[in-house]
């Protein structure tokens, strides 16, 4: 069973990893990020609101609740890049916006974005950096 980067809006992860066990056939597999989220709009929110990264699970927080859940994951990490790409900047805006809420400028967020832009080709791409993220792994008990 494989699950990745679906945690992150789980109400309650607890009965949502033991359908997961329940599931699996060989292993289960549970990847999140460990650090900010790799995306514009985390530098935007920076940016427009002058405020932290809104708060999301990270990889430490599952291997906690795997542990409290009696359950001892192997651990691997990964780094890879993340670059995001856009045909347009009104494409930009729309993948920044629901990730912004309360307090989004469409000018200034405009006027950050189209800063925070660069050409590639046909393409418009920010550089979001290199993402860290966890994978836990084990055998669920039969």
């Amino acid at each position: 069973m494989i699950c990745c980067h679906v945690l992150y809006g789980i109400d309650e992860p607890v009965p949502f990893i033991a359908k997961l066990q329940a599931s699996a056939r060989d292993r289960v597999f549970i990847m999140l990020r460990q650090g900010p989220v790799p995306h514009p709009a985390t530098e935007l929110r920076r940016r427009l609101l002058g405020t932290p990264d809104l708060p999301v699970p990270q990889f430490s927080d599952l291997f906690m609740l795997l542990t409290q859940m009696g359950i001892a994951p192997d651990v691997t990490f990964i780094r890879y890049p993340v670059v995001n790409r856009y045909a347009d900047v009104d494409e930009a805006m729309t993948d920044c916006r629901m990730l912004i809420g309360d307090g989004w400028d469409e000018a200034r967020a405009r006027t950050l974005l189209e800063e925070m832009l660069t050409r590639d080709g046909d393409d418009l791409v920010i550089d979001s950096g290199m993402a860290l993220a966890g994978i836990a792994h084990w055998q669920p008990a039969t």
